[in-house]
């Protein structure tokens, strides 16, 4: 079988990197596909590139819409599908050859309704950040969706991963424009509900761009860093409620939100800057922290410096932040 799949690409000021994305998409060892490419009101010229390349490759349409964001974009690339599976590509990353024909592959397995592929992590300079590989399975949707919070390899991110778009439609599942962040996480938790089995491959068929000037790297609190943040935050909320009858997937979903709290409360306390809003969303961390890090600690899952950092962020996280920097100085 020969079957087409639809390949939506979100394009937001990805000038410099479009056009390796979809050159690698048109060298496809899988060449039936169609490809939209939603240009998100760029003014770097991302639209116009995208105009040029698809005159030469007739599987390639290009929209353009004003800009409303990632979320927006995609449900707008949902809504002019017609392939019978759905991956989603980032402007800015690219693809090996064989990444449509490994994830196909995994489609054919019998029950199976979502395939993974394992990826690679690529700095700006072209440098190797890491490499994921999944181990080779089909596993139970429900199983799988009590990994994504601590398997990397499999992660919570969509591009590495092939979707049947009937379920997506007959569920409508669709991208909440509300979070800047975590939406790809609610979507897959709503997918996976909806599947029965899941194949993963171990081969590396996505590569993922790691651009600097995100806000893991920022130096100052500001309102980027504080929208970004706060978007996670209440993406976590949202999973708990969508998770509230899977028992094992909750459970994890709690001890990753523990983490991810302890170590956003860490990082801002650790950045310059202050204001109400950075003084609210401390102090509503600081209040899970203590509600919940004595017993994440006690459970004897944690790592030591994880434990003993969470620890010292339980009394205090400029405590925390203070000596953590002391034994940077040191170690310079």
């Amino acid at each position: 079988m020969n079957e087409l799949i639809s390949i939506i690409i979100p394009a937001y000021e990805v000038a410099p990197w479009i056009a390796k994305c979809l050159d690698s998409i048109r060298k496809q060892i899988y060449q039936n596909l169609e490809v939209i490419v939603i240009d998100d009101g760029s003014a770097d010229g991302t639209g116009k590139l995208c105009e040029e390349i698809a005159q030469w490759d007739t599987r390639i349409s290009v929209i353009h819409q004003s800009n409303q964001g990632v979320s927006a974009a995609r449900n707008r690339g949902l809504s002019l599908a017609h392939g019978k599976y759905i991956c989603f590509v980032d402007g800015d990353d690219f693809l090996n050859p064989e990444y449509i024909q490994t994830l196909y592959s995994g489609m054919q397995i019998p029950d199976v309704q979502m395939a993974v592929c394992g990826f690679q992590e690529d700095e700006e300079n072209g440098q190797i950040r890491r490499v994921l590989k999944p181990s080779p399975d089909v596993l139970d949707a429900d199983k799988l969706l009590s990994m994504i919070f601590f398997h990397d390899e499999i992660g919570r991110s969509l591009w590495n991963k092939m979707l049947v778009r009937k379920i997506i439609a007959d569920n409508k599942i669709l991208f909440s424009g509300k979070y800047l962040v975590g939406e790809d996480m609610l979507f897959l938790i709503r997918y996976l509900q909806k599947a029965h089995h899941i194949s993963i491959s171990n081969t590396i068929g996505y590569h993922y761009l790691w651009r600097k000037g995100s806000a893991m790297q920022k130096q100052k609190w500001d309102a980027c860093y504080y929208r970004s943040r706060r978007s996670w935050i209440e993406a976590l909320k949202s999973a708990e409620k969508l998770l509230h009858k899977q028992k094992e997937a909750l459970n994890q979903l709690h001890f990753y939100q523990i983490l991810v709290y302890y170590r956003i409360l860490c990082e801002s306390a650790s950045l310059t800057g202050n204001s109400k809003k950075k003084s609210n969303m401390e102090h509503l961390l600081h209040s899970y922290v203590r509600k919940y890090g004595l017993q994440t600690i006690l459970s004897g899952n944690l790592e030591f410096h994880t434990a003993a950092g969470m620890f010292l962020c339980w009394i205090s996280p400029r405590l925390q932040v203070s000596l953590a920097k002391t034994g940077r100085h040191k170690h310079d």
